[in-house]
């Protein structure tokens, strides 16, 4: 299954951290966002063997391709080529892009986590870019900051997807919005609640609606 980036809906990009997932099933997290209204799903696991990683992917893919939504592996190109996912996640110290795409056979759209203009100019043949930590998140405590301030500068040197992560909930999404971002990836303001699929429909609808705020006073400035 391929995805076109423009033809994605980038408004909540729903990341599910094994960390997070306890003893609750993968499977129930991952429908729980799609229900919700995710536009795209990522995996991240920083802690299972290769294995096991596999494993757990396979049985979110299996859901995504049910319900044709886009599938990003964080980090770990070869899995994502294993379980055919749609995308993969490069953080900084991970593979070069260009390696993840001539490795990929440019089967899959890569995305670049970005927390300064340096880092920007690193991965700036990304598809799209992760841009934060915007706030201080407890998901990755060792996060550089980049702030709603890298969000514009970013905004201003491409038309590629923007995805605001870090630290983001449905009460400070507004200004990530604002500052040019075409979504938020969250972990905890989805997993860290009992009704996974309500939190994700609040996530989505606020996002949605400072998105038309923004829309109508452009087209009226």
């Amino acid at each position: 299954m391929s995805f076109h980036l423009q033809n994605i809906d980038w408004s909540v990009y729903a990341i599910i951290d094994q960390e997070w997932v306890g003893n609750r099933s993968v499977q129930s997290f991952a429908e729980g966002m799609i229900l919700g209204g995710a536009g795209i799903i990522q995996y991240r696991d920083k802690k299972s063997g290769e294995q096991n990683f596999y494993n757990t992917a396979v049985k979110i893919r299996q859901l995504t391709s049910a319900y044709s939504i886009p599938f990003i592996i964080n980090d770990c190109v070869d899995i994502a080529i294993e379980v055919r996912a749609d995308g993969v996640h490069l953080g900084q110290e991970d593979m070069d892009v260009n390696q993840a795409r001539e490795l990929s056979k440019g089967k899959l759209f890569i995305g670049g986590s970005v927390s300064s203009m340096d880092e920007f100019e690193n991965v700036n043949n990304a598809d799209y870019f992760g841009v934060g930590a915007v706030y201080p998140t407890k998901t990755k405590m060792d996060a550089e900051m980049g702030g709603i301030e890298l969000i514009r500068q970013i905004r201003e040197m491409t038309n590629k997807p923007l995805i605001g992560i870090g630290g983001i909930t449905i009460q400070n999404l507004d200004s990530v919005i604002r500052a040019g971002c075409d979504g938020v990836a969250v972990i905890s303001a989805i997993m860290g609640r009992n009704d996974i699929e309500n939190a994700t429909q609040e996530l989505v609808q606020k996002v949605k609606e400072v998105k038309s705020m923004v829309c109508s006073s452009t087209s009226f400035s």
